[in-house]
C-alpha cells in the first residue's frame, strides 16, 4: 500500500508545485510540509498536531482526506498498538520524538510574526489616513478664506477720482475723531449692506471671524479698543457709542484700530 508521505509527494510533483508554492497557498510552514512528506517524521509528530495538517494538505492536493486520516491512524497504531484507543479518543499524546518541539516552536513563532505585521500595517494605514484628512481640511479652510476675501474685494476703478471727489472722504475721516470717557465701555455696532468676510478682535481677543451676512446688525463691547479686518470695508457701516463713524473706505482693510478717540488706520 502506498504510504501517506509518498502520496503527498507524488501529488505535489504531478502538480508541478514546490514546497514554497504550497506554503504560500496553505500557510503550512515548509518544515511541517517536509514532515508530511516523510513517513518516519509523520509517526514521530504529535497526532493532535499533525492530523489537522494531514487533512489540509490532502484537500489542497485533491486527495481523499478521510482515507489519509484513516491510513494515518492505522499506521500509528501499528507502530504503537497501545496508543490506538488514545488516538481515537484524542486524550493521550504519543511519546515526544526528536524534532516535534522544534516544528511547533517555528509554527508558533511564524504566527506571532504574522500577527505583529498585521498590527503594524493597521497602525500605519490609520496614521496615514489621519494625516491626509488633516491636510485636506487645512487646504479646504485656506481656500475658502481666500475665496471669501476675493469675492468681497471691489472691482478696480476705471479711472482715478478727481481731487474734489476725494475731499468728502477725507472730511469724513476727520469727523471720526471723537473722545469717549475712560469710565465708559466701548460699544461697536456694525451694519452690513452686503455679505462680507471680517475678523473682529476685542481688547486683543478674537470675538468673530467669518462671513457677516447682508442686512444683519452686529454689536460688541470692549474695555479698551477693537481691531477690525475686512475683505470689503465699503459694505460695513460703523457706530461707536452712538457716534456714526460711517464706513472704513473701500477694499480690504487690515488691523484697523477703533478706540476712544475714534478710528485709527
Amino acid at each position: 500500500m502506498t504510504t501517506i508521505a509518498s502520496q503527498f509527494k507524488k501529488a505535489r510533483q504531478q502538480a508541478q508545485l514546490t514546497i514554497n508554492d504550497v506554503y504560500l497557498k496553505t500557510k503550512i510552514s515548509p518544515d511541517t510540509l517536509l514532515t508530511l512528506e516523510d513517513d518516519a517524521m509523520i509517526l514521530k509528530a504529535n497526532p493532535l498536531y499533525i492530523k489537522s495538517f494531514l487533512k489540509k494538505y490532502a484537500l489542497y492536493l485533491g486527495l481523499d482526506d478521510k482515507a489519509i486520516l484513516e491510513q494515518y491512524s492505522n499506521a500509528l497504531c501499528q507502530a504503537s498498538p497501545n496508543c490506538a484507543q488514545n488516538v481515537n479518543a484524542g486524550t493521550a499524546r504519543p511519546r515526544a520524538r526528536a524534532g516535534t518541539g522544534r516544528i511547533q516552536t517555528r509554527l508558533v513563532f511564524s504566527r506571532l510574526l504574522y500577527i505583529v505585521f498585521i498590527i503594524f500595517a493597521a497602525m500605519f494605514i490609520f496614521k496615514t489616513a489621519g494625516f491626509v484628512k488633516a491636510s485636506f481640511a487645512r487646504f479646504k479652510s485656506t481656500r475658502q478664506l481666500k475665496l471669501a476675501v476675493k469675492r468681497q474685494a471691489p472691482p478696480p476703478a476705471k479711472a482715478s477720482l478727481p481731487v474734489s471727489s476725494r475731499q468728502p472722504e477725507a472730511a469724513a475721516l476727520k469727523e471720526n475723531v471723537i473722545s469717549i470717557p475712560k469710565n465708559e465701555k466701548l460699544c461697536l455696532v456694525i451694519k452690513l449692506n452686503d455679505d462680507v468676510w471680517a475678523e473682529v478682535k476685542r481688547d486683543g481677543e478674537i470675538v468673530f471671524k467669518g462671513i457677516l451676512k447682508n442686512g444683519t446688525l452686529k454689536q460688541w463691547q470692549a474695555d479698551d479698543h477693537f481691531e477690525l479686518w475686512t475683505g470689503n470695508a465699503f459694505a460695513m457701516e460703523l457706530t461707536l457709542n452712538g457716534h456714526d463713524m460711517g464706513s472704513l473706505g473701500r477694499g480690504v482693510k487690515k488691523g484697523i484700530i477703533i478706540d476712544r478717540s475714534g478710528i485709527r488706520g
